[in-house]
């Protein structure tokens, strides 16, 4: 089976994933910096023009779990080279709008969602879950380290948004965002597979004992086709795999002369079969997951699909092979009962169209992240609630930010930049803590929330012409964007179970996307009737104070439900 090896070329994933998320989230948010160029050329009003944002930000967060369903059917590395090569193409397009609606349609719907996932979101989601595919132990810190990298794009790109606009223009600058988009390409091709490594041995019941060099590969199993089709209950994840040949010369390396003879031998013995453990990404509970593996006690047999097998190995090894499969999700008892009802009701022809639709990847994987029977849970409610809200607040100061003040420009255009730096900061700090101490991770996701939210409420009223507090401003306002995103996941897991994560996370997205369209509109409709940015920051300001509260009265309000139930 696939086992992560928490390092060795691991490492050189994330530094991959910061530099892909650097450009990506670099671009998404700090569009801000584009628009009163973009006002002017177009002769829109800014009110009109922050469109182009609301709409943006709203596809990029809505289609992320629709980037994921991708991902489950083509894998990271092909997903995230047709989102570039679709961004690229999308991006440049917009560069030759003639009018406003047509660069909201090419550069807003289409470079983050185009069609529901397509193009920046592809990207961002293939570098962000591939980390988890070769962490375990260390997850949250290489999480948190390849999250960074959307603080330190928000930084280079803010500086080269200032620089490079006045002097090329905003259209130039797209076209320069589609050239280094194309450099992710070079980091996408190196997402490939984890490596498979062998970790057990099955017999059949009363087949005799085999030596340890009497096999290779992953299982030795003798007639398991047959078997399988006895099987009943969910699809099998198991799957028959042959071993890589080794290149010409390979005597040389081998134990014993006669080993590439035994290979061949093998292969030709359609009663000895290799197995492969391999799930679709969506098919791990712990995918979406940004903390650190829980692993039991070890033990030394497994049972899969109703085969029972041997491991092999240190303890370490067995921990996480039992971790992985543990973590591994099948159908729900409830809807192979529903399957069957559905067997006795409807004929033999209506029944197979059914299930070949129903049991289908893509349905499959679509049910399970968009399955709204969770908002039944009381608990995921408040969830939603404050994952609608958090995102309503979060890009107003993102957009607006240098905008407002009255502060010269060259100290103006540093706000970004802190903003950037800050959040780069905390969300290493955030990993390294959320390695460390879990138990604390819904306090600091809902003061962090509160404390940023009360800087942008602040600022609304107090400030637009004082240098050092602005930049205060963006070190305190960039608290809240590190805590939500680095700690949701943590918080879904301990409140709703790591089974329920993948599904949380899906419709936490479209609730997300909702968010961020609905808060920037509305911010953009206040500054066309009032004339300033007072009341879009206070608004701004309000929503993530009310975010971080519904985050630190949950386990109050779980109580009194409760208490409320008896």
């Amino acid at each position: 089976m696939v086992i992560p090896p928490d390092g060795g070329f691991g490492w050189v994933i994330m530094v991959l994933s910061f530099l892909a998320q650097l450009i990506i989230d670099g671009i998404i948010f700090t569009i801000g910096v584009l628009l009163p160029s973009i006002a002017q050329d177009l002769d829109v009003s800014i009110s009109s023009v922050s469109f182009v944002a609301s709409v943006q930000i709203g596809c990029y967060f809505t289609s992320g779990a629709f980037s994921a369903v991708l991902i489950n059917r083509f894998g990271f590395r092909k997903v995230a080279i047709a989102g570039v090569l679709c961004s690229t193409t999308t991006i440049l397009a917009s560069s030759w709008s003639v009018s406003l609606t047509m660069l909201i349609f090419f550069y807003s719907v289409l470079v983050p969602a185009c069609a529901g996932g397509i193009t920046l979101s592809m990207i961002w989601a293939s570098s962000q879950l591939i980390v988890g595919y070769y962490f375990e132990r260390y997850r949250p810190m290489a999480n948190g380290f390849s999250c960074s990298g959307g603080g330190a794009g928000i930084v280079l790109f803010t500086f080269l948004n200032s620089w490079l606009v006045p002097i090329i223009g905003w259209r130039n600058m797209l076209r320069t965002q589609a050239g280094l988009i194309m450099l992710i390409l070079l980091m996408v091709v190196a997402y490939v597979e984890v490596a498979p490594t062998q970790v057990g041995l099955y017999h059949l019941p009363g087949s005799s004992e085999t030596s340890s060099d009497e096999y290779y590969g992953n299982f030795y199993v003798h007639d398991y086709l047959r078997q399988s089709a006895l099987t009943a209950g969910s699809k099998s994840i198991l799957s028959t795999y042959e071993p890589p040949p080794k290149k010409k010369g390979c005597a040389k390396f081998c134990p014993s002369s006669n080993c590439c003879w035994r290979r061949r031998k093998k292969s030709e013995n359609d009663e000895e079969q290799n197995l492969l453990i391999r799930p679709a990404p969506l098919e791990r509970e712990d995918l979406f997951y940004t903390g650190p593996a829980e692993y039991e006690k070890p033990r030394s047999t497994e049972n899969l699909d109703g085969k029972e097998f041997h491991l092999m190995g240190s303890d370490k090894n067995t921990q996480q092979v039992n971790y992985g499969i543990k973590n591994i999700h099948l159908d729900d008892e409830s809807d192979r009962v529903s399957r069957v009802h559905k067997e006795r009701r409807w004929s033999n022809e209506n029944t197979k169209k059914q299930n070949s639709c129903r049991n289908s990847r893509f349905m499959l994987t679509l049910l399970k992240l968009f399955d709204y029977r969770l908002l039944k849970q009381f608990e995921f409610k408040i969830l939603v609630a404050s994952a609608f809200l958090f995102p309503m607040g979060f890009n107003i100061p993102f957009v607006y930010s240098s905008a407002r003040t009255t502060i010269p420009i060259e100290y103006a255009r540093m706000i970004g930049p802190i903003i950037g730096i800050s959040n780069l900061v905390m969300r290493n700090i955030l990993g390294i803590l959320a390695y460390k101490r879990r138990t604390w991770t819904l306090g600091l996701c809902g003061c962090g929330l509160v404390f940023g939210g009360f800087s942008v409420l602040i600022s609304a009223f107090y400030g637009e012409n004082l240098i050092w507090f602005q930049f205060l401003y963006g070190f305190s306002y960039a608290v809240a964007p590190a805590v939500y995103s680095t700690l949701r996941g943590l918080i879904y897991v301990k409140y709703l179970g790591l089974s329920k994560l993948t599904n949380a996370f899906g419709i936490t997205s479209l609730a997300m996307g909702m968010g961020a369209f609905i808060g920037t509109t509305i911010a953009g409709k206040l500054i066309g009737i009032t004339g300033n940015y007072s009341a879009a920051f206070c608004f701004a300001g309000l929503c993530l104070v009310m975010s971080g509260c519904l985050k630190l009265l949950l386990p109050a309000l779980i109580k009194c439900r409760n208490r409320m139930a008896k």
